[in-house]
């Protein structure tokens, strides 16, 4: 009994959820459809804004119901256009049967594609909105040449119910006006763009320009030109043109611009009217024009559609946006025009940021507060950079008297060491000049000793007159007081001579080559200075070389603009860790062989006086190779 019971109870309650469910279903099912049609993205403010205020003004009428929002996605006008109506075809069949109560176009895509369809129930109204009086006959396949002229109005009147809000653009009322600003214009080029919205205002103008014979139309096309193309092309239009702006948002490839693009065009022809026929220009480029009062209001929709639900069909009409004309303040100034001589009930508008119009005042106070500001700003700049100079300066003389103090105390000590050394290289033949001279005046000497006596004397003269001639010449050099005399000499000469004054008086089991890089080769020189610094070397080699060969060659260096000389010998050499002392004043590695340790610094100062280097071969081990570069 109680499991009896139960059943009944499952039974009862679920007679009533189904038929709850049914009337739930009943009522969705009887529920009306407004379908919007969107020809682009439905995301943008302007379209969002509609919607919220058609929904909200819906529900506050008994004929409320769901609003479902349909994106035609329309892109690319040539490629697409004859896709359009098959594509708005499909979303109306996807709601038969649903109770579909008004069909609300936004955009001129959707307006055409709509209102161009084969097969048509006059019993749904529609309405349009951002669309226009003038369009084109959409194609049914690939669009081939221009588009036929359609009367969107009347189009729309014979084939239902139509209403909305529709633009009218008046061509004529334009042309006129340019006219009566430039009397002489006898060029109108006209500006469209790869838009359903630019081609069909480019027929409307067409049709329009047959009323103006004796003017000529040029039209600046994005389907045929780049935005490159059609600044090259208003550039070059004849004296006596005008440019009309219909739209200008996308290319021939499908590309968009902004809005301020079309400032672009007039870049190379900046005295050329320009009017505007949509508004599109006005506040960048645009004197003015007659343009359309754009309205679209959701409120007016939903009246129509409640009207025509309770029976009264005939209150579905287009409201047209009748134009006026509209000029920019700046640009009236720029080309002298007066308020009195524009057409009547005339907007002129000042295109300022509405924000600066507001705080202009507190903007003024604030540009006075900032300039005081950076004013006191640059003052203090200006003092923190003084500081700084002035703290630099410190501390650069502090460096500079630091770096004076150590090259005082450097020069006293090299002084120190300069007359020790001097004291020490001049002492020896000094002593034996003195010492054998007053051998020579107070003995009886035979003739071979007194003749053994004055070579001595000869031998330590000469070698305390070269140590004098070193002394001035590496004090001239280092002073800057030497003359160079620079002429164009042959290198080979210089060589040779060098070679044989070195050679002189050779007693030693050693041979004096000469290697020539060239047959003749001439430089720009001073040959005495060149000739020291060979003689120099070679003497050292002579010196250090008891047998073998000494050579003295060069080799050009066409890359660099040098060339390079070398005096090689198969002497001792020069120890490794002495390379880069052995051009220091008084540096000696033998101190049993004559010398003051000044040749090779006085060669080092001349080689760098006439522009090149001196080094120690490194790789070179048969005894001591020197190569210094002369440029040519």
């Amino acid at each position: 009994m109680k499991n009896f019971s139960f059943k009944v109870f499952i039974i009862v309650i679920s007679f009533f959820c189904v038929k709850s469910f049914m009337v739930k279903a009943e009522a969705y099912a009887s529920e009306g459809i407004y379908l919007i049609i969107s020809s682009y993205n439905p995301d943008t403010k302007r379209v969002t804004d509609f919607i919220s205020s058609f929904e909200k003004r819906l529900d506050a009428t008994k004929f409320k119901g769901r609003v479902l929002i349909e994106d035609m996605a329309c892109r690319d006008f040539e490629k697409e256009a004859g896709l359009w109506k098959s594509r708005v075809h499909d979303l109306i069949a996807k709601y038969n049967g649903q109770n579909l109560k008004a069909v609300i176009l936004l955009g001129q895509e959707a307006w055409a594609a709509y209102t161009q369809q084969p097969d048509f129930n006059p019993n749904i109204p529609f309405f349009a909105l951002y669309a226009s009086e003038n369009g084109i006959v959409l194609p049914d396949g690939e669009l081939v040449g221009d588009p036929s002229y359609l009367d969107m109005m009347s189009k729309a009147d014979s084939i239902g119910y139509a209403g909305g809000f529709i633009n009218e653009y008046d061509v004529k009322r334009n042309i006129d006006l340019i006219k009566r600003f430039y009397p002489d214009v006898d060029n109108i080029a006209f500006v469209s763009d790869n838009t359903y919205g630019g081609v069909s205002l480019q027929q409307l103008v067409k049709r329009e320009m047959k009323r103006y014979p004796d003017i000529s139309l040029t039209l600046v096309d994005s389907r045929i030109y780049s935005t490159e193309e059609a600044k090259e092309l208003i550039g070059k239009l004849p004296e006596h043109s005008a440019l009309l702006i219909g739209t200008w948002r996308v290319d021939k490839d499908g590309l968009y611009y902004l809005s301020n693009s079309v400032a672009q065009l007039v870049a190379k022809n900046m005295t050329i009217p320009v009017f505007s026929l949509t508004s599109t220009g006005i506040g960048t480029i645009a004197i003015g024009g007659y343009i359309p009062r754009y309205n679209s209001s959701a409120a007016e929709i939903v009246k129509q559609i409640e009207l025509f639900y309770s029976g009264h069909r005939d209150s579905v009409r287009f409201i047209e946006n009748k134009g006026y004309y509209q000029f920019d303040k700046a640009k009236l100034n720029k080309i002298g025009v007066k308020e009195y001589q524009l057409p009547a009930d005339s907007e002129i508008v000042s295109f300022e940021d509405a924000r600066i119009s507001k705080y202009r005042d507190y903007l003024f106070y604030i540009s006075i507060a900032t300039v005081f500001l950076g004013m006191f700003t640059a003052l203090l700049f200006v003092l923190y950079s003084r500081n700084r100079k002035l703290k630099k300066n410190l501390e650069k003389n502090e460096l500079e008297l630091i770096l004076a103090k150590e090259r005082a105390e450097e020069s006293d000590k090299l002084k120190s060491a300069f007359l020790a050394n001097m004291s020490h290289e001049i002492r020896t033949p000094l002593n034996a000049i003195v010492g054998f001279s007053n051998l020579l005046a107070s003995e009886d000497l035979g003739e071979d000793e007194a003749k053994s006596f004055k070579s001595i004397i000869h031998k330590n003269s000469e070698l305390l007159l070269s140590l004098i001639n070193d002394i001035l010449d590496i004090s001239k050099l280092e002073t800057g007081k030497a003359q160079f005399n620079f002429r164009r000499e042959n290198l080979n000469n210089i060589c040779i001579q060098a070679l044989n004054t070195s050679a002189f008086g050779n007693d030693k089991d050693v041979e004096f080559k000469f290697e020539k890089g060239a047959d003749e080769f001439y430089i720009n020189t001073d040959v005495n200075k060149l000739s020291q610094v060979m003689i120099n070397l070679l003497s050292n080699a002579k010196k250090f070389t008891e047998k073998g060969v000494i050579s003295l060659r060069y080799t050009i260096i066409p890359e660099e603009r040098m060339v390079a000389i070398s005096v090689s010998d198969t002497g001792p050499g020069i120890p490794e860790n002495a390379f880069e002392r052995v051009f220091e004043r008084f540096e000696k590695f033998n101190e049993t062989k004559q010398g003051s340790g000044l040749g090779l610094a006085i060669c080092k100062q001349i080689v760098t006086r006439l522009g090149g280097k001196i080094w120690v071969d490194k790789n070179y081990k048969e005894g001591a190779r020197f190569i210094f570069t002369h440029p040519y």
